[in-house]
């Protein structure tokens, strides 16, 4: 009976080493996996930051287009309306010798 007991005995504390590894194998595999996950959410804040950026960046260049796009625009406007001012004043300068010639 002593045998059998011993071997109980120590069969049991194998089996008990075993479990407590287990545990300590499993609390680390849940510690890294928490590590992971961590770096996981740290990785996509700093992507969301990135991509926030480059919205910014996208809409700061797209302003400044459409800023040029009208500035173009505008000194397009203006020299249309000096081309028109300066062909309005040929007429009425040719007008003008018309009406002379006729008084002549």
């Amino acid at each position: 009976e002593r045998i059998s007991v011993r071997r109980l005995t120590d069969s049991l504390a194998k089996e008990m080493a075993r479990s407590s590894e287990h545990a300590a194998l499993a609390a680390a595999a849940n510690q890294n996996v928490a590590s992971v996950q961590d770096k996981l959410q740290n990785l996509q804040q700093e992507w969301q930051l990135v991509l926030s950026e480059r919205e910014r960046e996208r809409l700061v260049l797209h302003r400044g287009w459409e800023q040029e796009k009208r500035g173009r625009e505008q000194e397009r406007e203006e020299r249309e309306h000096e081309r028109k001012k300066r062909t309005g004043e040929r007429e009425e300068m040719e007008r003008e010798r018309e009406r002379e010639r006729e008084v002549q």
